[in-house]
């Protein structure tokens, strides 16, 4: 402390007047922002608000079972036996709400008081018998993240403000027998994982295949007979669900190098995309049920990453070749086709550490 006194007091003396000024201005600095923060907090009064973070398994609470103070309430269901618009009355309350589920409802109606609902990113509306009437203001949820709508028998259309859920990225719509499926709600560009399944769809809408953010297309079970050569510019697919539908053949599928599951199974296929050996961090490849025959599948084997192959009930009569390469295989589906045991039995040997289903 010395050593430090005497070469400040050695200083010249306009250095140590910088010096001086300097101090006072940084001491002034911290004083002025401490003072502002105080005064801030203490005069809006109600205006501050406290940030919450919900606990990662967080308890979901009823119209019965919901606190006097619902500050910190992050989960809410409307079960049977409870009405929708009992949440209408406490919506502003729930200033931290973060999933709304509504399930096993008989014709009743969502209020449109859903809309105060502004720190919610989940709803889920599903197992419904009756009609259940979604109103516009579903889309001022501004940081709604994930929506899914599932096995609801009446629900026959979604408000058009449904567009306006721009910071959606899952997406979920599966067995709603009588649902029209709005292309604006499958097309909002922030989506990462697209779900429509069992919805009697014959033609994945063009703009989806716009959707450069999507990791996971799901269009399984549906009435699907094409499927635009454009997939192949969705670079950032990681995973394609389309089985159950009618295809016959698939475009072209080279481009899409993080592709790691391809389920195309019971889809009336022929053969496998061009390309397909290419995807060389493709871990799954489900193609059974089809009418493969063993030229179809012959380049299978340079899949050197492949953990899951399933290539069962198709027109095969002899293993692929060079499956023995596959090391990294752990599950082989072979079933239902005309191999020889013998060939199984060999493959088997080779491929020690894998569960194969002859």
């Amino acid at each position: 402390m010395d050593k430090l006194t005497n070469i400040l007091l050695n200083l010249p003396r306009r250095t140590q007047l910088i010096l001086f000024f300097c101090v006072i201005l940084f001491i002034g600095y911290f004083l002025s922002k401490a003072i502002f923060t105080n005064y801030s907090a203490t005069n809006q009064g109600e205006q501050v608000v406290q940030k919450y973070t919900c606990p990662f398994n967080y308890k979901m609470y009823t119209l019965h079972t919901i606190p006097k103070d619902r500050n910190n309430v992050c989960g809410f269901e409307i079960d049977e036996g409870d009405n929708p618009m009992g949440i209408a009355p406490i919506s502003k309350s729930l200033i931290h709400l973060d999933q709304l589920l509504i399930q096993d409802q008989d014709d009743a109606n969502i209020p449109p008081q859903i809309g105060n609902l502004q720190s919610m990113t989940t709803l889920i509306i599903a197992d419904t018998d009756g009609e259940i009437g979604i109103p516009p203001e579903i889309g001022d949820l501004k940081n709604l993240s994930s929506l899914e709508i599932s096995k609801n028998e009446e629900i026959e259309t979604l408000p058009v403000s449904v567009a306006k859920l721009t910071n959606l990225k899952t997406l979920l719509i599966r067995y709603n027998p009588k649902l029209e499926v709005p292309d604006s709600l499958v097309s909002l560009p922030n989506l990462v994982t697209l779900g429509v399944l069992g919805q009697n769809i014959k033609v994945i809408p063009v703009k989806v295949y716009l959707l450069k953010k999507l990791q996971t297309l799901n269009y399984s079970y549906n009435e699907i007979s094409k499927v635009s050569p454009d997939i192949d510019a969705m670079t950032s697919l990681q995973q394609i669900n389309l089985q159950g539908n009618k295809l016959k053949t698939f475009p072209e599928v080279d481009k899409l190098q993080n592709l790691q599951l391809l389920d195309l199974s019971n889809s009336n296929l022929s053969s496998l995309p061009a390309g397909v050996e290419k995807l060389k961090k493709l871990t799954s490849l489900h193609a059974s049920g089809n009418k493969l025959d063993d030229h179809a599948v012959e380049n299978v084997s340079q899949l050197t990453q492949l953990i899951s192959l399933d290539l069962g009930d198709n027109k095969l009569t002899k293993i692929p070749p060079g499956l023995e390469k596959l090391q990294k295989l752990q599950y082989l589906r072979l079933s239902g086709n005309n191999i020889n045991v013998a060939d199984a039995v060999s493959l088997k040997q080779k491929l020690p550490h894998t569960t194969i289903d002859f």
